[in-house]
């Protein structure tokens, strides 16, 4: 795929999606790409990952790793330079999100949670 070439990740039944970030994996040659987005059927926002084959191709559909319930508003944090961040791990074969949400049941704006999230290779999150 050249690099003029817009690659389409999120599918058109997305609302909202926005805070993209993607890491590569040389052992499948391919980048996991994760991003918010708001869905309207439960009024929740949730964190959703796709992969995508080195050559820019899709691989697969979308699969959902994430849903904060707690509130309406965005408050997973994906992309900023201090509060996320996501590698590959080549010696476990995992994908590591970590990313900033409300607490659970807090309605506190400044109480937050730290969340670091592992995806095999098949695009489940361990448990």
């Amino acid at each position: 795929t050249a690099l003029t070439d817009i690659i389409k990740i999120s599918p058109a039944t997305h609302i909202f999606p926005w805070s993209p970030m993607a890491t590569y994996s040389p052992d499948v040659d391919k980048f996991l790409v994760v991003w918010i987005d708001y869905m309207t059927d439960n009024v929740e926002w949730k964190l959703w990952g796709r992969f995508i084959k080195g050559d820019g191709t899709p691989s697969g559909n979308e699969f959902e790793i994430a849903l904060d319930s707690t509130s309406n508003l965005p408050v997973f944090n994906l992309g900023g330079e201090r509060t996320s961040m996501m590698r590959y791990d080549e010696k476990n074969k995992r994908f590591i999100v970590v990313y900033q949400r409300k607490a659970s049941g807090s309605n506190s704006a400044n109480s937050y949670q730290a969340i670091l999230t592992t995806i095999n290779l098949q695009g489940q999150r361990d448990q």
